[in-house]
C-alpha cells in the first residue's frame, strides 16, 4: 500500500436544535458525522431519525485555521448514502451547502455534526460551543490513525479536557498516525 500523509480538514456541523430546559445533552443522539459519497453528496449519518427538512446547520472547517460555513438538510434517507462503510444503525440525511465558496470533496474531509441551538464561536482559529450549558465549551478534534480518522468532542482542551463523543471514519487508504491514545481509548 501507498503511505499518503493525509491532512484532514473536518468540518463540525451546528444546526438549529431546540434545546430542553432541564434535560441533559444527549452526545450520542445530536452529534454525528457527515463526508461526501463517490455521487458527489453531502451525507449526514447521525443517530437521530428525527431531523427535519430544512433544517439549518453550520458547518466549521477542521483545519489549522477553523472557520465557518452554513448548510441544510434536503432529505432524510432510506438507505446509507455514506462512503464509510462503518455506519452501524444510524439515520442518514442528504445536506445542501449554502456557501459556493467552500467545496467538500469526496475522501477530502469527514465532519462532526452536532445539533444545537447554541451559537458557535471561533476564537484563535478554533471552533468551540457550550453544548450541554454546564458554563464548560466543548472543542473539536480530528486525528489519523492507520487507515482513518478519529474524530472526537472534547469539554475543554482536546486531550487534556473529558472526551464526550468519538467516531472513528475509515478511509480505506494508509496515512501518517498522528492520533495520541486518549484520542481513542474509552
Amino acid at each position: 500500500m501507498n503511505l499518503i500523509k493525509f491532512s484532514a480538514a473536518a468540518i463540525i456541523l451546528c444546526a438549529s436544535f431546540a434545546h430542553t430546559q432541564g434535560k441533559s445533552f444527549d452526545f450520542e443522539s445530536r452529534v454525528g458525522v457527515v463526508d461526501v459519497n463517490e455521487r458527489g453528496e453531502k451525507c449526514l449519518i447521525i443517530s437521530n431519525a428525527a431531523l427535519s427538512k430544512g433544517a439549518a446547520i453550520t458547518l466549521i472547517v477542521l483545519s489549522n485555521l477553523q472557520s465557518v460555513i452554513h448548510a441544510t438538510i434536503k432529505e432524510k434517507l432510506g438507505r446509507s448514502c455514506s462512503y464509510n462503510p462503518d455506519t452501524n444503525d444510524a439515520s442518514f440525511y442528504s445536506l445542501q451547502l449554502d456557501d459556493k465558496a467552500f467545496q467538500m470533496n469526496q475522501r477530502q474531509a469527514a465532519a462532526i455534526a452536532v445539533l444545537t441551538a447554541t451559537r458557535v464561536v471561533v476564537r484563535r482559529a478554533k471552533a468551540s460551543v457550550d453544548l450541554d450549558n454546564d458554563g464548560r465549551r466543548e472543542f473539536f478534534r480530528d486525528c489519523t490513525s492507520n487507515e482513518g480518522i478519529h474524530l472526537t468532542v472534547w469539554t475543554g482542551t482536546p486531550l487534556r479536557g473529558k472526551r464526550r463523543w468519538h467516531f472513528y471514519y475509515y478511509l480505506g487508504y494508509d496515512v501518517v498516525p498522528s492520533c495520541k491514545r486518549k484520542d481513542w481509548e474509552p
